[in-house]
């Protein structure tokens, strides 16, 4: 009786001659494969042995060497391969691409690229694998790599991601948003629009900003101001007088490493009450008529060029006097014979007042 390791497995050659292999011998090598025998061409054999399942292989008849896997081994990572944003006119942060793929066989790569934008600027060295080079186009710019086995070049894979073209921006010419201004103490501010200081080539919304007041971003600069990110806008009320520098900054959302600044100052002058400018003359009235409407719009002004109320009081009695509002005078028919004293007081809204009698 044959003994179980030396039993036989039979197949023929290419001159269809049959040829013997060992079971135990082809289980050895059944994931790579056997070939053997004398003679011939190539020959695909199958065998089964003690403790092994089914393989299958391809060899060379004529020299019993093992043949070789062809399946795909190139393998695309899953993180980093993705788009990502550069700075026109600048050099973009080098890419190696080797990184880009898993060898499963460790085996050489051999990478290539392609770029959609003919002179865009960019490069690509095989020698080191790496992109880079200075972005030169205002164009969004797709790199098509193509990695293959060095040693079987059919044997590859192709990844495409976009670098997209980002301009920094700029500080808006002739908008005077962001320019030196003046204030009082007490009064709220004309509100700076932040927004309007700045311009971006790839769009206003593509910028978020920040302000800060000497040094210490608003609102937590507790100096009364504050900036509004949904209108963009620095509002608020300084309480009192000096000097204060605002930092306004443009972040551009496509790339936040990426910020301008431009920085003004407001300067606080304490508040100044309105000033008597032209003074009422007493005048003489005849009792039971028309007075002359005494005009006191050109009576008081204010250097801060803030609007006045006035009012107007008649001592003890007005006599048929009254002050029209509207018009901003006091007319009527004199009534009674004493003298009316007359008393005007204007407010500058905030904390100040002056009068005046006659």
């Amino acid at each position: 009786m044959m003994k179980h390791d030396q039993f036989p497995l039979y197949g023929k050659d290419a001159d269809k001659r049959r040829v013997g292999f060992s079971a135990m011998a082809c289980a050895a090598v059944a994931l790579a494969g056997c070939g053997g025998g004398g003679g011939g061409g190539a020959g695909t054999v199958a065998g089964t042995g003690t403790g092994t399942g089914l393989g299958t292989g391809t060899g060379d008849g004529g020299d019993g060497q093992a043949g070789t896997r062809s399946d795909s081994s190139i393998t695309l990572k899953d993180e980093g391969t993705g788009d990502r944003t550069e700075t026109v006119g600048e050099d973009i942060v080098p890419i190696d691409l080797g990184d880009f793929f898993d060898h499963r066989d460790g085996g050489d790569l051999t990478l290539g690229a392609m770029f959609s934008v003919d002179g865009s600027g960019l490069t690509f060295d095989s020698s080191t694998n790496i992109l880079g080079g200075r972005l030169d186009t205002s164009d969004d710019v797709t790199i098509t790599v193509t990695a293959s086995d060095a040693a079987s070049p059919a044997d590859s894979t192709t990844h495409s991601f976009t670098i997209r073209a980002n301009h920094i921006p700029v500080l808006a010419s002739g908008s005077g948003s962001l320019s030196n201004t003046r204030a009082t103490a007490g009064v709220p501010i004309a509100a700076i629009d932040v927004a309007a200081g700045f311009s971006d080539p790839d769009g206003a919304d593509t910028l978020r900003f920040e302000v800060s007041a000497d040094g210490s971003q608003l609102p937590a600069a507790g100096n009364g101001l504050r900036f509004d990110p949904s209108t963009n806008r620095i509002a608020g009320t300084i309480a009192s007088e000096g000097s204060m520098m605002i930092t306004a900054t443009a972040i551009d959302t496509r790339d936040e490493s990426i910020r301008v600044s431009a920085t003004f100052t407001i300067t606080v002058a304490p508040n100044s009450p309105p000033t008597v400018a032209n003074p009422v003359a007493d005048s003489v009235e005849t009792v039971g008529e028309l007075i002359d409407p005494v005009d006191l719009s050109g009576l008081f002004d204010d250097p801060e060029g803030r609007p006045l109320t006035i009012t107007v009081e008649f001592g003890r009695a007005d006599h048929g006097l009254t002050h029209n509002a509207g018009a901003n005078r006091i007319e009527g028919t004199l009534s009674g014979s004493d003298d009316v004293a007359v008393t005007v007081t204007a407010s500058d809204g905030v904390a100040a007042s002056v009068s005046h009698s006659f």
